[in-house]
């Protein structure tokens, strides 16, 4: 199947991620048309299918990026889903971070019905999505990747980085060491202000050193003034990576006793009411002395 660019591209999901990722699309020059299950009023933004099955009237390039494995499964294998419709030859490319099963089922599903599937979590920030800065960890067939590799372009890199699912594996990695760093960031900051430092300096100083983490120059200043209300990623939903990548440590024999340490921050920092603040806010947990 050969593509022309630009084209015709589908995006289902155009939630805090996926939105950013339509808009981009939409930047580089291509025709972007969504689906979601309920459409602000107001939003004109983009074409709109009734249904993922009617999408596929549009076009057979379809991202995917959405918040749980029930779903993905329904966009994939329900009534309106895909695979109702004629979905041969079509491709999806898979944004979401899921479950590894729940990946492995859609891919089947797609399978059958004469579809490919390309596992390709998405690794940054909205705003980072939005700067067309954010990397992609694309898994899947070679031939299948060298199709839809110029639709990757909304990302500064989408590399193949192996077969399906193998980008998932990274992405757990990754969320595994952010959610360290975030904790190290937030006791570092805490240690700083109990120690009579100017914040501003510490901050300063270890972001131009060699200790710094992309956590610490990306949550640090929020940490300090407290600016937790705009999340870049919110702690409830951080949670949900939480037991994705604990499920896979166990799933493959390892250990994980730094992330489990400060999986329990977030934990704690949402049973103190602040589920719906940005991951930065573990830090009043540690100034506050509400941790062990």
């Amino acid at each position: 199947m050969r593509h022309e660019s630009p084209a015709t591209l589908g995006v289902i999901g155009l939630g805090r991620m996926g939105l950013p990722v339509a808009e981009r699309l939409q930047t580089i020059g291509h025709r972007v048309v969504g689906f979601r299950r309920v459409w602000p009023d107001t939003d004109g933004r983009f074409e709109r299918a009734s249904s993922p099955r009617d999408l596929l009237e549009e076009t057979q390039i379809i991202f995917t990026c959405l918040p749980g494995d029930a779903a993905l499964l329904e966009v994939i294998g329900g009534d309106n889903g895909l695979v109702a419709g004629n979905c041969r030859g079509g491709i999806v490319i898979d944004l979401s971070m899921t479950s590894l099963q729940s990946k492995r089922d859609a891919r089947e599903l797609l399978w059958a019905a004469g579809a490919e599937m390309l596992d390709a979590p998405i690794s940054g920030s909205p705003k980072v999505v939005a700067e067309g800065k954010a990397s992609l960890f694309v898994s899947g067939p070679e031939d299948v990747y060298r199709q839809v590799r110029p639709f990757l372009d909304f990302a500064a890199s989408a590399p193949l980085v192996g077969p399906f699912g193998t980008g998932s594996k990274l992405k757990f990695i990754a969320n595994l060491l952010i959610g360290i760093h975030i904790a190290a960031a937030a006791e570092a900051i805490a240690l700083a202000e109990r120690a009579g430092l100017e914040v501003d300096l510490v901050i300063d100083t270890i972001s131009n050193s060699v200790a710094a983490s992309e956590m610490f120059r990306q949550r640090a200043q929020r940490m300090a003034r407290r600016d937790f209300d705009a999340p870049m990623n919110d702690i409830n939903s951080f949670l949900k990576d939480v037991e994705l990548i604990q499920d896979f440590v166990g799933q493959s024999a390892a250990t994980s006793a730094l992330f489990d340490l400060s999986s329990g921050l977030f934990k704690r920092a949402a049973e103190c009411g602040l589920g719906e603040k940005e991951v930065a806010a573990i830090v009043t947990l540690l100034t506050q002395g509400l941790v062990d």
